[in-house]
């Protein structure tokens, strides 16, 4: 574990040792947010002095259906309508374009691209806004030309959230460029491996962690990673799972992602049965993945999907 991870979980034991403290202060509450993997790696024994569950029974975890953020959205547009005197635009299905052909309903579309968060719809929309040129309802060439710089922005936020607990992930993410829209276990062993080739980077600031993750490829007393074989590879492939970048595919056509499963793959047996891995579709784009020809996205987009 690197020196600044550490630095980084004894400030979140800080913080909960302050709130332990306030618990004193009558009608108060305190409600801290923080992201499951970093709140699972707490050492509550060691740091707070006491035991994990008990903490675990406090939390609350926030996930949004596609109902609930749907819901949200018509609030926005309903506020919108009523403050530009257009009262006939009530749900955000009424600024969005027809169903398309091949994409199917607009709003579909725009959620297999986030991550299920209040924060990724809303930025997709602003950027389609943005470009609308004042127009209320927007058209399915503005939706695609819009895609293009979400897609980027929404990389370089999942850097922004992960990069200071992991410097250079931004790196791992690159690897990942130009990949097919679903890779086999081959295909993810190629750019995890090429991932590994980082370590040899003098100039690649994640080492420290890279080289604890990825340990049992260069344990000189360890036999060859073979190909296809991804359990030397394991820690990388939860850190990708949990960032959201990377989903992963059984038996059924959809891919599971960390925002609608967080704990898939706490048994080591999901990702030795895994048919197929893919990267979320909200970075295809700006990471030039796969063939972006009308039939091949929505074929694509079946399998990345979950709950549509």
């Amino acid at each position: 574990m690197g020196r600044q991870q550490c630095l980084y979980k004894e400030l979140v034991l800080c913080l909960f040792r302050a709130v332990i403290d306030l618990k004193k202060v009558r009608n108060l509450k305190i409600i801290v947010a923080l992201r499951t993997n970093i709140f699972k790696e707490l050492d509550f024994a060691g740091g707070i002095g006491g035991q994990a569950e008990k903490f675990w029974a406090l939390t609350l975890p926030v996930r949004w259906t596609a109902d609930e953020l749907e819901e949200l959205l018509d609030i926005r547009v309903q506020a919108a309508g009523h403050k530009y005197g257009r009262p006939d635009l009530s749900r955000v299905r009424d600024i969005l374009p027809m169903p398309h052909k091949h994409k199917g309903p607009a709003l579909e579309y725009i959620l297999r691209r986030t991550m299920m968060r209040p924060r990724d719809v809303m930025a997709y929309l602003k950027e389609c806004h943005d470009l609308s040129s004042g127009k209320p309802v927007l058209s399915w060439q503005v939706v695609q030309e819009a895609e293009r710089l979400y897609s980027f922005y929404r990389l370089e936020a999942l850097y922004d959230e992960w990069g200071p607990s992991y410097p250079g992930i931004d790196r791992i993410f690159e690897a990942f460029r130009g990949v097919s829209q679903v890779m086999s276990r081959d295909d993810l062993w190629d750019k995890l491996y090429d991932a590994s080739l980082l370590l040899a980077d003098t100039e690649f600031t994640g080492r420290g962690w890279l080289m604890d993750m990825l340990r049992l490829i260069w344990d000189p007393q360890g036999s060859p990673a073979a190909k296809g074989d991804l359990t030397p590879f394991r820690r990388l492939v939860v850190l990708l799972f949990e960032t959201g970048f990377l989903g992963i595919r059984h038996g059924s056509p959809r891919g599971t992602f960390s925002h609608n499963h967080p704990d898939y793959l706490a048994s080591g047996g999901v990702l030795d049965s895994a048919q197929g891995f893919l990267v979320h579709p909200v970075f295809w784009m700006t990471l030039e993945i796969g063939d972006q020809t009308h039939a091949d996205l929505r074929d694509a987009e079946r399998v990345s999907s979950r709950g549509f």
